[in-house]
């Protein structure tokens, strides 16, 4: 099973056509599809903020925004980053924008 095929069961147990009564996890069921969707790689956006593109980043995550991939005056640190520090999002390093 895929990470989108469990979110996609996931949300449907959550949703008005789900028979079964779901009624107590749903709290549960969307902190899963949440930290589900985040292992569906996402490819980076070009940073825009001048204070850190000036700290050395060059892409941001395109789920929290944030810094995230080689930085250029620590490329010994970043440049095998294949998570957003900030919120764990897998990216998708093959094309970047």
């Amino acid at each position: 099973m895929t990470p989108k095929e469990a979110i996609d069961n996931l949300k449907y147990l959550i949703s008005e056509d789900c028979t079964e009564s779901q009624f107590g996890f749903i709290p549960e069921i969307e902190f899963a599809i949440e930290a589900l969707e985040k292992q569906i790689p996402k490819k980076p956006t070009k940073l825009t903020h001048k204070i850190l593109i000036d700290l050395g980043w060059i892409y941001a995550c395109p789920n929290c925004k944030g810094a995230c991939g080689e930085n250029k005056y620590h490329p010994e640190v970043t440049d095998d980053e294949m998570y957003c520090p900030s919120c764990g999002q897998l990216i998708d390093w093959g094309e970047k924008e």
